[in-house]
């Protein structure tokens, strides 16, 4: 049974017409005010400075991009922004395989993270999850990272998340670059773990890979 656990951030978009599938996962595509079409962005704290822009600066392919910047400063409020789309179908008992290409720039200190978060739901709308933390695997050269998980009993959606944060009055800042997200059934296995450690944050099990950049 599914947690009755909700996120803030977490609100009705487009739902992709098939299971598994991430719709503008490039970020190619826009909306008449410049986001990526059928992603949210949603500011932590909108009155700190944080930015989610879609972006042709460091594209991984084609020509754009997400670049998500975060600054904790002396303000005692915390920086930082989500990018998420749902609710993509599942079916309840089929791990799937969360991956993007991220790289990161900039980064200042030690107190700025980013999460990768899968959301499950179930039609009554209650949530259950799972993340893991991504940044010791950052670097300044994009490298894909994974969540793989299995869909609880009784979901029926998932919504992706990515998160970019820093800690208040810690001085810590950066950039994240994020392209080509997909979400597609994955091992049945645990997935392996190469490069560097990722901890999971939230939920049962955690099962994450890392892959070496193209």
């Amino acid at each position: 049974m599914l947690n009755t656990m909700r996120a803030s951030a977490l609100v009705t978009v487009a739902v992709s017409s098939a299971l598994g599938q991430v719709v503008n996962p490039g970020f190619e595509d826009p909306i008449p005010n410049g986001d990526p079409g059928n992603w949210v962005i949603e500011h932590i704290d909108p009155m700190q400075p944080a930015t989610a822009v879609r972006t042709d600066v460091m594209p991984r392919s084609g020509d754009w991009h997400m670049r998500m910047s975060a600054e904790g400063g002396s303000d005692p409020h915390t920086s930082g922004a989500f990018l998420y789309q749902g609710y993509i179908p599942v079916t309840a008992g089929t791990v799937y395989d969360f991956s993007l290409w991220a790289r990161r720039e900039s980064l200042v200190g030690a107190s700025t993270f980013a999460v990768l978060s899968i959301y499950w739901s179930d039609d009554a709308m209650t949530f259950d999850g799972e993340s893991i933390n991504i940044t010791p695997g950052l670097t300044d050269e994009y490298r894909r990272f994974s969540l793989i998980d299995a869909a609880p009993a009784g979901a029926t959606r998932a919504q992706l998340v990515v998160e970019w944060r820093s800690i208040p009055n810690s001085g810590s800042n950066g950039v994240l670059d994020v392209d080509d997200v997909s979400f597609v059934p994955g091992p049945g296995g645990a997935a392996s773990l190469s490069g560097v450690g990722i901890m999971a944050l939230r939920r049962r099990r955690a099962r994450v890979g890392l892959l070496a950049p193209n």
